[in-house]
């Protein structure tokens, strides 16, 4: 209250010496309705209340309706016009085109003559305020307004009111607000006005004596040239403005030099070549030299207007020349390089690549100035100066910018990432792919703070995908988007999902990229789709390190899966999702966390907004996956839940109407309501030789979860009763000491990192892992862990991670418990042609086929003895591991990568 009576203080200014309202005098009576308060406080005598209540009439009168509109709050309009307060009536013109709006949309005829009869003469009114901002205030509601009107009152009702301030020769601001009007009304008024009334008075509006109303016309010719007609302009509107540009004032001459372009835009090529032209090249001659500066900031958006025959290098060099320091002022020069830098692209169109050598100077000029706007403005615009150019050109002149703007601050930084798929198109297929390992150093050298950069990074991901063959987004893509899925920053990690889900798509087998290959014949065709195996392979393990979420260490791991799940069956074919994550979806819906149960019911129910829900429609997605026997136990278990799973779920209630759907209090609970077993946890087939997943019975649809989906923990049912987890790990043991008999190496090189690390800034660097081909124990170097600054907001915590307010650390680590159970497989089998660049590791071909060839190993630093069992391609830092059978085995965190 304190605030408000100091704001009135200002408000009332110095108009008298009476004391400031007290407390009372500014209360409000809580007990009036809203339609009571605005007609008793809009004409209050405390100028804040009215103002207050003004601000609200047009929302009161919605609410209302028309009736009780035109009967109470239209009487008020009058009244307000008046006050003494500027502010208020500036407000009332806002409010007022609101009502006019509601008046004719809800009150049929008896509204729209409230709008003739009722707004359009207090906007008359209001347009001869002597305040400035009132009557541009209501210039912007007289616009509005005459959308309304229909075009046959649009005469006599609204072109009435402007020719009317037109002809107010003791009052130039007047006339000045006439000139304004006309212009934005010309195009609404039609041909006919304009010819009859408006072109007439725009050319008598040209002569004024007084400059300011001549400065201002010139001003707002642009619109009334659109209208005009081409005999109109020849005859009348072009010979005015030619008289504009030669006036004596060199403050008129300056206004016609800032509507040059509008007004080019909207007449024929003979008058831009003939008159407009001639206005340019005489006006950048002028001995003013604000009038000089204004054509040359004009000069780029001017040419980008003009047909290619009539710009000879005179009107070139003008433009130019902005590089050039033409006027010695280094503020206005500086100005100057930011409007070339601005219209580059539109002038390169309009001359065509073919002129690019008188071009390229200025070009490469820009991009060395210190100016962190003009470089920005490039970045921005380096994929359209690359479309321009072609092919050859861009890879001959732009790759040395690209690279030295990728490599800038994070500003400029960020303008060439928001357009990279675009610039990388453009580029042929070699040059593309030989970027794409570039795209981690964006990321390992950008700050961690500069959350934007990374989002507008994860964004770009639907694009980046398509444009290498199969195998390079697999090796280089893949694992950027890993680290964008796990990022510390939530809406990176929402950005990211539409990436994923286009990634999968675009791995899958028998697709066809969208890229042409050359043919030796000179001509192009598409490439081969991706292979079965192959494509399998890929999907295999995308999908594998997507899955390990689901075994998170902590709950949040969890429920970024379950959000992600959301953008994949929006996206990815039904036998897609089915055999790789449906699984996910039946262990998540017995989540003892609540967070990551909604999430589920949220996925579950998530057809809104871009899909009609199910039972509107057969293609939906939603439809199938509902349909399935073990997706309808989920939502049976999620049908009486928390008050937030329960919002969630309801949605399905027409789908599902013989489940009771109820809003249960889960408070101190430690398990799920619905039950802390998994659905399908009974159906794991510990004979299976491919890899830990469950198998589904005989009687189930054979669309259900494929052997090449998720791998479920060793202790799958670890929120069980006692007896349950007993039975089940031995289960579990007993099929993983089948998978561990045999272990398959493959020999990957590569050349530069991808994985993060503890040592390098997030960075996994070669000597940290090295594997040899000989029968030698596992050599795995661990080096002491540096300060990561990405995770300088994070913390680690000690308790029970599977609690809700666990911090997510986002960092890759695994902690290796010292009991005894299988490891989880992670191993992604990849086709031999391709080209693998998922991890800094060096690992020779040997397939052991029995598992006592490496029984023993030795870490490097710590001396400690593993097993085969231990090492797993691809692991997960999510995934927990050991086959340690130590009892007295302390825990230890060995720090990894995920890919």
């Amino acid at each position: 209250m304190a605030q408000l009576l100091q704001y009135y203080k200002s408000f009332q200014g110095a108009k008298n010496n009476t004391a400031a309202p007290t407390f009372e005098d500014l209360s409000i009576d809580d007990n009036l309705s809203e339609l009571e308060r605005v007609v008793r406080y809009c004409k209050s005598s405390i100028a804040l209340q009215r103002l207050v209540h003004v601000k609200m009439l047009a929302d009161v009168a919605k609410s209302v309706g028309f009736e009780c509109t035109n009967e109470h709050i239209l009487p008020l309009l009058e009244h307000i016009s008046v006050d003494f307060e500027s502010a208020i009536r500036s407000h009332l013109c806002d409010q007022i085109a609101f009502i006019a709006q509601f008046c004719a949309t809800e009150g049929g005829e008896a509204g729209y003559q409230v709008v003739l009869d009722v707004v359009l003469p207090i906007l008359a009114q209001l347009l001869e305020d002597d305040k400035v901002d009132v009557r541009q205030a209501a210039s912007a509601a007289l616009v509005t307004v005459a959308q309304i009107v229909q075009p046959l009152d649009l005469g006599q009702h609204v072109l009435t009111i402007i020719l009317q301030l037109a002809h107010e020769d003791d009052n130039e601001e007047m006339r000045m607000t006439a000139s304004e009007l006309l212009n934005l009304l010309a195009e609404h008024l039609g041909f006919d006005l304009c010819k009859q009334f408006v072109i007439p008075e725009v050319v008598s509006l040209a002569e004024d004596p007084v400059f300011r109303v001549r400065k201002s016309t010139a001003l707002n010719f642009q619109n009334v040239c659109k209208v005009g007609g081409e005999y109109e302009l020849f005859e009348r509107l072009m010979p005015a403005f030619v008289r504009l540009s030669k006036d004596d004032m060199y403050r008129v001459r300056r206004a016609c030099a800032e509507s040059l372009c509008e007004i080019s835009k909207h007449v024929s090529d003979d008058i831009r070549a003939g008159v407009l032209v001639e206005i340019f090249l005489r006006l950048a001659q002028d001995p003013s030299k604000l009038v000089k500066q204004s054509v040359l900031q004009q000069s780029g958006m001017f040419i980008s207007t003009l047909p290619p025959r009539v710009i000879n290098s005179v009107i070139l060099d003008h433009y130019c020349n902005m590089v050039n320091t033409p006027t010695g002022d280094m503020a206005v020069d500086a100005e100057l390089r930011h409007y070339c830098a601005y219209s580059f692209p539109g002038v390169l169109q309009t001359v065509g690549s073919e002129r690019w050598p008188q071009l390229r100077q200025v070009y490469h000029t820009l991009v060395q100035s210190s100016d962190t706007n003009v470089k920005q403005t490039l970045a921005l615009s380096l994929h359209e100066v690359a479309k321009i150019l072609g092919m050859k050109l861009a890879e001959e002149e732009l790759l040395a910018v690209f690279e030295e703007m990728i490599q800038d601050i994070e500003v400029v930084r960020m303008g060439v990432i928001k357009y990279l798929a675009d610039f990388l198109r453009l580029l042929s297929m070699p040059c593309r792919v030989s970027y794409l390992p570039l795209l981690d150093d964006i990321l390992q050298t950008t700050s961690p703070f500069n959350w934007r950069l990374r989002k507008t990074f994860a964004s770009q991901l639907p694009e980046l995908v398509t444009l290498p063959p199969p195998q390079n987004v697999f090796s280089t893509l893949f694992p950027l988007a890993m680290s964008l899925l796990q990022d510390p920053v939530a809406q990176v990690r929402l950005e990211s999902f539409k990436g994923i889900a286009k990634m999968m798509l675009v791995l899958q087998p028998g697709y066809v990229p969208s890229y042409l290959v050359e043919k030796e014949d000179g001509t192009s065709c598409p490439p081969p789709p991706v292979t079965e195996e192959e494509g399998t392979q890929y999907l295999v393990g995308v999908s594998r390190a997507i899955n390990a979420l689901v075994h998170g260490e902590t709950y949040q791991h969890r429920q970024l899966w379950a959000e992600l799940s959301l953008q994949l069956v929006k996206d990815l074919p039904r036998e897609v999702f089915e055999k790789y994550f449906v699984y996910g979806v039946l262990q998540l819906t017995s989540d003892p966390v609540l967070n990551v149960r909604v999430s589920i019911a949220e996925m579950l129910s998530g057809w809104s907004p871009t899909h009609l829900a199910p039972w509107e429609n057969k293609d939906s997605p939603w439809k199938w996956l509902l349909d399935r026997p073990d997706i309808r136990q989920c939502v049976q278990r999620l049908s009486s839940d928390d008050k937030d799973v329960y919002i969630a779920m309801r949605k399905l209630q027409p789908y599902f109407p013989d489940i009771e759907f109820k809003n249960l209090s889960c408070r101190g609970m430690k398990h799920a309501p619905g039950g802390a077993i998994p659905v399908g946890s009974d159906k794991i087939d510990s004979s299976h030789d491919d890899c830990n997943v469950p198998v589904v019975a005989a009687d189930s649809p054979p669309s259900s979860v494929g052997k090449e989906g998720i791998s479920p923990p060793s202790s799958l049912s670890s929120y069980c009763e006692e007896d349950e987890e007993d039975e089940n790990e031995e289960a579990m043991d007993t099929f993983a000491s089948d998978e561990s008999k045999e272990m398959l190496v493959r020999q990957v090189k590569v050349t530069r990192r991808c994985t993060p690390s503890p040592t390098k800034g997030g960075v996994l660097a070669p000597e940290d892992i090295v594997v040899s081909d000989e029968e030698s124990p596992i050599a795995v170097s661990s080096p002491s862990a540096e300060p990561n600054p990405t995770s300088l907001h994070l913390h680690d915590n000690d308790d029970d991670d599977d609690s809700p307010s666990a911090a997510y650390d986002g960092k890759l680590y695994t902690e290796v418990e010292s009991v005894s159970k299988a490891p989880a497989q992670a191993e992604i089998r990849m086709p031999p042609t391709a080209p693998v660049d998922v991890a800094d590791v060096n690992l020779d071909v040997t397939e052991y086929e029995d598992a006592n060839v490496c029984e023993s190993s030795t870490l490097a630093e710590g001396g400690e003895t593993v097993t085969p069992d231990d090492f797993c391609e691809f692991t997960s830092p999510l995934e927990s591991g050991s086959t340690s059978t130590e009892e007295d085995a302390t825990k230890e965190e060995i720090e990894g990568d995920a890919y």
